[in-house]
């Protein structure tokens, strides 16, 4: 996997997580969701690059659902635009099946009774999609440049 495809397999993940605090028919939805505006969005040629950006921006929102009960009621409509930002940032039909595929066991977590270990690694994804997004904004200098340590 290329380092492109990790942003949309974290998105099938974080998706997965805020999707398992539903009940079934509603985590059904969101799965139903994010597949289908995946699938929509692969077929559209777009540029990728704001894609990715906002998949890291929704990332947050999604792990925010689940430590916030105000933002429950979005998770549907937040899984839906995570799809829609992974199927435009993905050009691989490979990196789509796998990301299908995570999205169904990041969902059972919470279904097992394990809802401590969803809210961490909800944790973690936003503090990956936080370092992500602020490394877009830091200025990088050469490897022939001094910087700040020199």
């Amino acid at each position: 996997m290329t380092g492109e495809s990790y942003a949309v397999v974290l998105l099938a993940g974080a998706s997965g997580l805020a999707l398992s605090a539903n009940p079934v028919a509603g985590r059904l939805k969101g799965y139903a969701g994010f597949v289908l505006a995946m699938s929509l969005a692969a077929m559209m040629s777009l540029p990728p690059a704001p894609a990715r950006q906002a998949g890291w921006y929704c990332i947050i929102a999604l792990a925010l659902t689940l430590h916030l009960p105000l933002l429950a009621r979005l998770q549907l409509a937040l899984s839906a635009a995570a799809g829609f930002c992974a199927g435009v940032s993905t050009a691989s039909p490979y990196v789509a099946a796998i990301a299908v595929l995570l999205i169904f066991p990041a969902g059972l977590l919470i279904g097992n009774r394990a809802p401590v270990l969803a809210k961490i690694l909800a944790g973690w994804l936003a503090a990956v999609a936080l370092l992500t997004i602020s490394l877009a904004y830091l200025p990088v200098s050469p490897g022939y440049m001094p910087d700040h340590l020199d």
